[in-house]
């Protein structure tokens, strides 16, 4: 009875050893994929800026999102619309992250788990009870800045709420 424990153990190690390690594989091989669909589309936005064609009104980018800033406190609601060829929403923030007045705190980076926090966005900065609650077209968004994909025509909106 003893070995056939120990050999299901074995087993159940093995299995979950296998899985991980496939995980692992799986996200290199998309992380490998995603920078080089980004190396694309920065050639390709090189190739279009170098051009002499005259500029338009309408987006010649990939994406064209909104960006929504509320803040019920300070009677705050902002909304401006973005063009981008970023795949991630973080790297499409950084595109105007002067604009926006984004400051990101220093403690977490692109590879933290969640990514990066946002601590302030035109000057509107939370407190230790608070936090940027992200919402794309109105519905909560599990993750993070940096692990959101980008979607054509969206909203996605940041709003400063309390701890509940």
């Amino acid at each position: 009875m003893k070995n056939i424990m120990i050999k299901i153990v074995v087993v159940l190690l093995a299995t979950s050893i296998y899985f991980n390690v496939s995980q692992l594989f799986e996200m290199k091989t998309l992380n490998e994929r995603n920078d080089t669909l980004q190396e694309s589309i920065t050639q390709l936005e090189n190739l279009q800026n170098s051009e002499d064609d005259p500029v338009e009104d309408s987006c010649n980018k990939l994406y064209e999102i909104t960006i929504r800033v509320v803040s019920e406190d300070d009677d705050f609601d902002q909304s401006i619309i973005v063009c981008t060829n970023k795949v991630y929403l973080g790297d499409a923030l950084d595109e105007i992250s002067d604009e926006l007045e984004l400051q990101y705190d220093p403690n977490y980076s692109k590879d933290y788990i969640y990514g990066r926090m946002i601590v302030s966005v035109y000057g509107i900065s939370k407190t230790y009870e608070e936090y940027f609650q992200i919402t794309i077209n109105s519905v909560y968004s599990n993750y993070g800045i940096d692990l959101v994909e980008i979607e054509d025509d969206y909203s996605y909106e940041f709003t400063l709420v309390r701890w509940s």
